[in-house]
Formats: C-alpha cells, structure tokens, sequence
C-alpha cells in the first residue's frame, strides 16, 4: 500500500520513503484536500500542515500559524496540551490525564482516539472526535505527529436528545400511579414501573426476566381469566376486572399490544386500582337492599312521588302496604 495514503487513511505509523517527488508535497496535498480538518506537529510542537477544512472550523488561515504552536490555543484557548503535543513527546500518562475518555484504535497500533467538546471553536463550539498518529522517518523515529478533527456534533446532540427523551419517559414511567408491566409473549417480564416494583416489594430490576403469573398469582400457569393470554390468540387489546390477592385488591387490567411490524413482541399490562370504587359500589347496593327492606316492610304506606310546582305528581314507588290499602278501595297506580 502506498505509505502517503496510508497516512491519510488510516493515520497509523508509517515510514517516509523518499522519492522522485517530495514526499512533504505529496502528503500535504492530501491533507490539504481532505474533507476532515488535520493538522501535523513536528517534534519542536511546531504546526508543519494545517489544512483547509481546519481554516473553515476554526477561521484561521494556514499562513497564521505555520511554524507556531498557536494550535493550542486556537483550539482550547487555554494552556492545555492537545493530544498531538503528548504523543510527540511520548507521554502516554499525560494523555490519559488530559484527554480522560481517550483509548488506542482497534485497527491501527499507536494511534488514540477520543471525542471531546471544543467551545472555542465555531459560533457555538463543536463536538470533535479526533484521532493522533505518530508519523516515523526510515529509521523508525517519530517526526511528527498527524492529528485529525471531526465534527460530530449532530450525532452528539441527538444521543442527547435521545437521552433527554428516554430520561423524561422514565420518568413519566414510574410516577405513573397504576401498575405496569412490559411483558414478552412467553410472559416473561421486560420491564416493570416504581409503582409496579413497590406492590411487589422488589426492585425493578429483580423482576426483569421473571413470569408475572408466578410473580402476581403465585401460579405456574396463567390465571383463567388473564387478558395477556387472550391478547397472544388475537393480538388485540383486552381488559378484564379481578380481585389479585398478591395486591390486595381488585384491579381494572387492561392489556395493549406490542408489535414490530406484523410480529408481536408482547403487551403493555396495565393494572388500575378499583378497591375504593368496588367498595363503594358494594356499599351502595347494600345500601339499597337496607332501604328497599324498610321501605317493603314498613306498616305505613310510604310513596315516592314526582314533584310538581302544584304539589306531588305522579308515584314513583310504592310499598306493599300502600299498594294493599289502594287495592282494597279498587284504585290502581
């Protein structure tokens, strides 16, 4: 392989071969028509090739630093050592003291990679993924250092956008006051809420893997009436109402499908508290039954009529005594 392209390419070690042309044009041609903004040092830290994209990231022409060692401050703005000026000197401890993160390439020896956020660069500063590659002459010595930049600020923002987003899902997740439960087709839990955990008294993450029939019914099989099941026959929603004695009380569940495409990954299981309302329910009934027993059995004739502005209207109800004492003088209601 041609050892300039090797540099360009792949910024590993190589060895500078002299021949009929200079090899110093040949390679900063390349550079200097690269898309990805580069640099090279020499061993003085002296920038010896600063190429055009680097003039557009920073707005600093070549011919302003050639010769210099203005590439730490254009880029950092501060006394700190890019990872170029370590690696010329050798100072494999000062680049991980510097550049915390940094790590050698998995495909060439002796070059580092990291990413990093440069504020100073551009209008708003930008993220970089930069890499650092010795550069050796025939004889194996390091002549200078290749540094190359890349601007990955649009994929650093969206793995923030991203993360904002699954953080705030999360969120909204466990504050959730019903208790849910991803669960895959071979109702093996994926993911439980705060809320779900808490009934449990588990950790989330200890339920992660396990069967939820086992987990919330003590069973080894599904319960009778488990709507997941009968979302695994259909694929549609379904919702059914259960008192759960792991839970304590009764519960409105309600199961959505999970699909990826046309193949089902299994259901959202949502678990709705209704103890209060079953027992205000319950409580009306009987309620109603306690009237309607002194209302039959009373020996007074008691009605219920519709008021009307010109006094009472029409009966509504009537109990036995009344509709007794009526019928015996031939009226009807």
């Amino acid at each position: 392989m041609n050892p300039v392209l090797f540099v360009v390419r792949f910024l590993g070690n190589i060895t500078m071969v002299k021949k009929s042309v200079n090899s110093e044009d040949v390679i900063g041609a390349f550079i200097d028509s690269s898309p990805i903004p580069q640099f090279i040092i020499n061993p003085d830290h002296r920038i010896i090739f600063w190429n055009r994209a680097l003039e557009k990231y920073t707005g600093i022409k070549s011919s302003e630093v050639l010769g210099t060692d203005k590439h730490r401050k254009v880029l950092y703005h501060a006394q700190k050592p890019l990872m170029a000026d370590l690696l010329v000197d050798g100072d494999l401890e000062g680049i991980k003291k510097w550049h915390q993160g940094c790590k050698k390439s998995s495909y060439v020896d002796n070059v580092f990679v990291a990413e990093e956020f440069f504020p100073q660069v551009g209008e708003n500063g930008v993220w970089l993924y930069f890499t650092a590659a010795k550069i050796k002459d025939e004889e194996g010595n390091v002549i200078g250092v290749l540094e190359t930049l890349e601007n990955i600020s649009q994929r650093k923002n969206m793995e923030l956008s991203l993360k904002n987003a699954k953080k705030e899902w999360e969120v909204t997740f466990d504050a959730l006051p019903d208790l849910i439960s991803l669960i895959d087709v071979d109702h093996n839990i994926m993911k439980v809420n705060r809320t779900m955990a808490q009934a449990l008294n588990m950790k989330p993450e200890e339920l992660v893997g396990k069967k939820c029939y086992s987990l919330v019914h003590d069973t080894d099989e599904p319960s009778s009436y488990c709507p997941h099941e009968k979302l695994l026959q259909d694929c549609q929603q379904h919702c059914n109402e259960a008192f759960v004695d792991n839970f304590h009380g009764y519960y409105e569940i309600t199961v959505s499908p999970i699909m990826d495409g046309d193949q089902l990954r299994g259901s959202v299981h949502v678990a709705h508290d209704v103890t209060q309302r079953r027992k205000m329910e319950l409580a009306l009934k009987e309620s109603e039954e306690k009237f309607r027993e002194v209302f039959n059995n009373a020996n007074d004739m008691v009605t219920l009529n519709i008021m009307h502005q010109e006094g009472p209207g029409k009966f509504m109800e009537v109990n036995q005594a009344a509709w007794t004492h009526w019928a015996t003088l031939g009226k009807s209601f």
